[in-house]
């Protein structure tokens, strides 16, 4: 049975002040992750991210990609009733067989939305079993 400091890892990468021009799927990837070999166990991707429409009700995307990629991008916007900061946490447990693996996330903005901003975005991978 392995010892409890075997077991757990946490890998991360982190980016700030990145300005998203791409205005078509898939996007540009802002931030990426490469692991060490990684062994046989399982694991948590999360990632996080806070934004800054410079309007609202115009929607920005996202998605992440690598070995464990989003199906489909998602979407974010500021509402009316918004602030023109919005912030997500994401993170769901997967079954990794080993090895190295890749992350990135990717990001995109409607034709017409004048400025988006990504004030910071993080992708973390933990092993928890």
């Amino acid at each position: 049975m392995p010892e409890l400091f075997d077991v757990l890892s946490l890998t991360t990468n982190k980016v700030s002040a990145v300005t998203v021009t791409s205005v078509a799927d898939p996007g540009e990837e802002i931030l990426s992750l490469v692991t060490p070999n990684l062994p046989a166990g399982v694991y948590t991707i999360y990632y996080s991210f806070q934004v800054t429409f410079s309007q609202k009700n115009l929607a920005a995307h996202f998605g992440i990609t690598g070995d464990k990629a989003d199906a489909s991008m998602f979407a974010i916007s500021a509402s009316d009733n918004d602030e023109l900061h919005k912030n997500r946490l994401y993170g769901y447990p997967f079954d990794w067989a080993g090895g190295v693996l890749t992350a990135g996330l990717n990001f995109y903005k409607d034709g017409t939305l004048t400025t988006f901003i990504v004030d910071f975005a993080d992708i973390s991978i933990r092993r928890v079993n």
